[in-house]
């Protein structure tokens, strides 16, 4: 689940994407210079929302997963571990129910229906 502070879940996606990107030695950096009780907290506390969010979005982004577009099946990191849940993809999923239009999506039309003869390939 995100944080629910929209502030906070940007500063997570940042840095998620860093530490998938540049490795977890850029972390360990961050939490030897930061605070438990700063704005970097979600790094210190292990079982907190933001923690576990942090932490599926590294994995997301390792995987090619973007800051708009994800998996959402459930999965394992590791072999034996705890299946993981992402959360709903909500923006994802209406920009497929859309044709890009206002109206709701439509069926692609059949050569019939555009007055194209059928019989011959």
């Amino acid at each position: 689940v995100p944080p629910a502070d929209k502030k906070v879940q940007t500063l997570i996606d940042i840095l998620a994407k860093y530490v998938a990107e540049d490795g977890h030695p850029f972390e360990q950096l961050l939490m030897e210079r930061e605070s438990a009780e700063g704005r970097f907290a979600f790094l210190f506390h292990k079982d907190s929302t933001g923690n576990v969010y942090y932490r599926w979005r590294v994995w997301a982004y390792a995987q090619g997963d973007t800051r708009k577009s994800w998996r959402t099946e459930p999965f394992h990191i590791f072999i034996g571990g705890s299946l993981w849940k992402p959360p709903p993809n909500e923006e994802a999923e209406e920009r497929q129910k859309t044709n890009f239009s206002s109206q709701p999506p439509t069926e692609a039309p059949t050569k019939a229906a555009m007055g194209k003869d059928t019989s011959q390939p």
